[in-house]
């Protein structure tokens, strides 16, 4: 009983809002469910449906869901197809994961840096850079050398091993972008990415000055305007 208390919970919490919407007469056990499944319809329309201004602000208003909402759950939903995509692009790769090959597209492309400097570029912390790094060094996709600036601290550079492995897998991960790119057209990528692109600088100042930050220091410092 005690593991269905949070159940409970919810359930009281949807009563109560169904008896405040509700007829008097269809106050009972069908009219609950028969409400409930609609309710249930309306926040998947609003997440699948097109998303034009009014059909936002008219099902916003029945559901409770905000466009700041809805642009939080599609993202996440996105990301999760991505990573799926990437998962059937690295079967039969030695690489891992996508993070073990951003790692090594980045020293591709970027050359040597400091093993911080990679793992911060990456948005990860510290120890979890780390395991990547140590993982791609035992399979020799990358080299670890004193850093000529900074004899405390240590540079890695992508191998001749490492570049074979990457160029393979590029091949796949191509075939990802396109399809995480899905049915937008060219005309409909040049709106979105700016929008994107833009969306990206502001989270990308928070993580450089405010990563520590409590979740309200981040929200009045970014968010809060002036009367």
């Amino acid at each position: 009983m005690q593991r269905a208390l949070p159940l409970l919970k919810q359930l009281m919490e949807l009563v109560a809002e169904f008896d405040g919407k509700a007829a008097a007469n269809e106050v009972h056990l069908p009219g609950f469910i028969h409400w409930l499944l609609e309710r249930n319809k309306l926040e998947q329309d609003l997440l699948f449906s097109e998303p034009s201004a009014e059909i936002i602000s008219s099902k916003e208003e029945k559901s409770g869901m905000t466009p700041d909402n809805i642009l939080t759950i599609l993202l996440t939903f996105l990301f999760r197809y991505a990573k799926h995509y990437t998962k059937k692009a690295l079967e039969g790769s030695p690489l891992s994961t996508l993070d073990d090959f951003t790692f090594l597209l980045t020293l591709k492309y970027q050359g040597s840096m400091t093993k911080s400097e990679l793992t911060n570029q990456h948005m990860l912390e510290i120890t979890s850079g780390i395991e990547i790094l140590k993982r791609l060094s035992k399979q020799g996709f990358i080299a670890t050398f004193s850093d000529p600036n900074d004899g405390r601290s240590k540079q890695v550079a992508i191998t001749e091993q490492g570049l074979e492995v990457v160029d393979h897998a590029m091949v796949n991960m191509e075939k990802v972008s396109k399809i995480v790119a899905g049915n937008l057209g060219p005309a409909e990528l040049a709106q979105l990415l700016p929008l994107l692109t833009h969306l990206h600088g502001f989270h990308a100042e928070i993580y450089k000055e405010d990563k520590k930050s409590e979740l309200g220091e981040i929200f009045d410092k970014y968010l809060v305007r002036e009367a």
